[in-house]
């Protein structure tokens, strides 16, 4: 056992949490699409260059029948939620996430990753699988308390991995890592997109539920077993790889003294301040992508479960493949110091807006020629693979030692934008429309223009000074050279 490298243990560990943590956030977004009265698809608008809606493609028409697969293997208790109501479902996740977002890198600062990570992982899942109950004795408003909880319980999960990763990572291999361990959130998607597809097709939509709260609990067995908080405190780990992350990172124990947390020098720091701005920007597009494209596959251009189920997996299996190479590569770049590691975070936030900025808003003027749309949305979350090596890292760039703080402030402002997200595009696409959709499009690339140029103006990979004092010698491990 010795023999394995412990921080590839952990570094895959925590992929495969991450994945099942998405997946069980994700599939509300595809199940409301069933859990709901299917819209009125006979409505159109006085304009035929911009229709309301779209009329299902040719290939999902039943010849035979003369009728739609969108109409078929309808299966489960069906509600009556307005647009309002399911963008308040989708966005009352976030509520309870940002809650805990502070609390939880503390939490993981102080008393270590594992248990904080693994703990809430395990509490989302007994969430998810009460969600069937909650709709049918709770009704809405049952929905949106279990998915505020589901959020609590979510909400310290990339604090503690971000403190892990910090602990356990040298630099020279952060951004291939972190992406490969943040590509969980797109594998998450695209599981929790192609299976809920094929799963209700085939069953109702309850079991969605079931099934991906079930391998949470799975992977918490597997987790607490095989990883630990930190080098000092594995079992199975070798001489060598301790000494090697030793003299990588630095002091691998946290000081017993170790000062609080340098809130006032956090607050007053403009690259603090440019991931914040950015992360915010950057999550209202995620979540336009993550939880309102089924809804407008399923709305706006009535595609079959399955269709919908397949078509939002594509692109997030690009967008890791992208986040893969463009990680691998700058780090390459970087332990060869052919690039800093501030022009490599200010390069993967430049190229993680524009490109999908632009191929959003054309999609939205694709109409309802469905191929092309589908290539557009597919080209504009692959190109948001880019950011993986750019925000996912910088938090660990900036501060090594309070990592687990600083991830859980950016992430439970950017958690604002998962709040307004998808209530915001349920009041601005009351009906559906075509020509309402574009407005959100378009808002989503202003957004994105205003994440890249805060990041260039403000962002840095360099490590603060607040991150080390006197005092408290912590982790300094950003050699001068590689800065």
């Amino acid at each position: 056992m010795s023999k394995v490298q412990q921080r590839y243990v952990l570094t895959v560990a925590l992929f495969f949490g991450i994945t099942i943590a998405i997946a069980e956030r994700s599939v509300m977004s595809m199940a409301i699409t069933r859990m709901v009265e299917i819209p009125n698809l006979n409505v159109t608008s006085s304009s035929k260059e911009d229709k309301a809606i779209c009329e299902a493609p040719h290939w999902a028409v039943n010849t035979s029948s003369g009728t739609t697969i969108t109409d078929q293997a309808q299966q489960g208790v069906k509600y009556s939620w307005t647009q309002e109501q399911q963008g308040m479902i989708l966005s009352s996740f976030f509520v309870g996430y940002i809650l805990t977002q502070v609390p939880g890198g503390l939490l993981a600062q102080n008393f270590g990753g594992k248990y904080v990570l693994g703990l809430g992982i395990t509490t989302s899942a007994l969430c998810s699988i009460s969600v069937p109950l909650a709709a049918q004795y709770g009704g809405l408003y049952g929905i949106i308390v279990l998915r505020i909880l589901m959020g609590a319980s979510q909400g310290p999960m990339f604090p503690a991995l971000i403190q892990l990763l910090a602990i356990w990572i040298p630099p020279t291999e952060r951004s291939f890592i972190t992406s490969f361990v943040y590509s969980g959130t797109n594998i998450g998607t695209v599981i929790a997109s192609y299976f809920s597809g094929i799963i209700m097709h085939h069953h109702s939509w309850e079991w969605v539920f079931y099934i991906f709260g079930t391998l949470a609990i799975v992977w918490f067995c597997v987790f607490c077993v095989f990883c630990f908080d930190s080098p000092s405190h594995h079992p199975y780990i070798s001489t060598a790889e301790r000494n090697y992350l030793l003299q990588e990172l630095g002091q691998l124990r946290r000081h017993e003294n170790q000062s609080t947390t340098p809130w006032r020098d956090m607050f007053t720091s403009k690259p603090v301040w440019a991931l914040i701005i950015a992360k915010i920007c950057g999550d209202f597009a995620y979540f336009v992508d993550n939880t309102t494209l089924p809804k407008y596959m399923n709305d706006v251009l009535h595609l079959s479960i399955r269709d919908v189920g397949a078509f939002n997996a594509l692109p997030w299996i690009l967008k890791t493949i992208v986040s893969f190479a463009f990680g691998y590569t700058l780090d390459r770049m970087v332990s060869k110091q052919k690039i800093r590691i501030t022009t490599a975070r200010k390069l993967a936030v430049f190229l993680a807006s524009v490109f999908p900025g632009t191929f959003i808003i054309l999609a939205s003027y694709a109409g309802c020629e469905h191929v092309l749309v589908v290539v557009f949305f597919t080209t504009a979350i692959t190109m948001h693979g880019f950011l993986a090596a750019g925000l996912s890292a910088n938090s660990m760039d900036l501060s090594p030692n309070y990592s687990g703080v600083l991830i859980s402030i950016a992430n439970g402002a950017a958690s604002m934008a998962g709040i307004f997200a998808p209530y915001v595009i349920g009041v601005m696409t009351p009906n559906a429309y075509l020509s309402q959709w574009r407005l959100v499009f378009w808002l989503t690339f202003v957004i994105l223009c205003l994440k890249t140029t805060f990041f260039t103006i403000w962002g840095s990979g360099n490590v603060q000074p607040w991150n080390v004092n006197k005092n408290s010698p912590l982790i300094d491990n950003s050699p001068d050279e590689i800065k």
